[in-house]
């Protein structure tokens, strides 16, 4: 009797303890939660597709799909930290609680990623005389044997490392033309041609107006050929251009604040030359500086 009554209380004991272990377990599942959520542009809150978002302390990785969803199931309670991220995008990072046998919403809004635009030269190609886009006109780079062409509007561009470039615009019928340009880092450079027709029965005089300081352009300066009592403006870049009989002429050119420059050029029929001026401007320094800036002692 002693030997079946110490049998049925160990059968009591196990029943004891193995009832509230499984029923323990039961509680774990019944617990777990989810963590559900959607990733998407932060600047145009359009949804992201194939973003991978990760729970860090389990190691479990989803993917968004189409609509950017993404969602983990059978979440233990506890504290997560979740992180998003994509393609040409900066990753995201949450801290989430999961309560016991809830469902949690995070949603991750990532910001693209800022990719620097290549320096490049940019800028369109007219006639001279009637400022009408030249298509089809070759742009070449010296330095780097580079060439591109115009587009039906004139307009071409060429990405090049940063430094110091000759630049130069070819179309047949016209005279070349090369300027020089600096690119910085980064950046795009803004560099129009006007190119000169070839003349047959006329000659052309053609150039650029700059100031004497810094070689800045002046625009809308007065360009006179005073034999022939022909008038002209220069452009924004300094640049003009006016046909002329074969001959020597006299020109003159004046813009305001500058003082005015007179030139002689003999030009032939068929022939087009460049010529350049450089006005010195009116307002002088009230006492003379030195290069560096310093004033001159006396």
């Amino acid at each position: 009797m002693r030997r079946i009554a110490l049998l049925l209380i160990m059968l009591i004991l196990v029943l004891t303890i193995a009832i509230p272990v499984e029923l323990s377990a039961s509680s774990i599942r019944w617990g777990e939660g989810r963590i559900i959520g959607y990733v998407y542009d932060a600047e145009t809150s359009e949804p992201i597709a194939g973003a991978i978002v990760g729970i860090v302390q389990t190691g479990d990785v989803t993917y968004t799909d189409e609509n950017g969803y993404y969602e983990f199931d059978d979440v233990e309670p506890g504290v997560y930290i979740v992180g998003a991220v994509a393609d040409g995008y900066k990753p995201s990072v949450a801290t989430v609680t999961v309560p016991p046998g809830q469902t949690v919403q995070q949603d991750f809004y990532l910001e693209p990623i800022e990719v620097p635009q290549p320096s490049a030269i940019e800028g369109y190609v007219y006639d001279a005389l009637t400022e009408e886009p030249i298509a089809g006109a070759s742009i070449t780079v010296v330095e780097l044997n580079e060439t591109t062409y115009t587009d039906e509007k004139g307009y071409y561009r060429v990405e090049v490392p940063p430094g110091n470039y000759t630049v130069e615009a070819c179309a047949r019928g016209y005279l070349s033309q090369q300027q020089n340009v600096i690119v910085p880092p980064f950046e795009t450079v803004e560099l129009d041609f006007y190119l000169v027709p070839i003349p047959s029965d006329t000659a052309i005089i053609y150039g650029y107006v700059r100031s004497v300081f810094m070689n800045q352009p002046i625009n809308g300066a007065y360009v006179i050929v005073l034999d022939e009592l022909k008038l002209v403006r220069s452009r924004e870049n300094g640049f003009y251009i006016v046909e002329v009989d074969g001959g020597i002429h006299i020109v003159i050119v004046f813009a305001q604040g500058y003082l005015p420059s007179i030139k002689i050029v003999e030009v032939e029929i068929g022939e087009a030359k460049q010529v350049d001026f450089q006005l010195i401007p009116l307002n002088i320094p009230p006492y003379p500086y030195r290069y560096h800036q310093e004033p001159i002692p006396k």
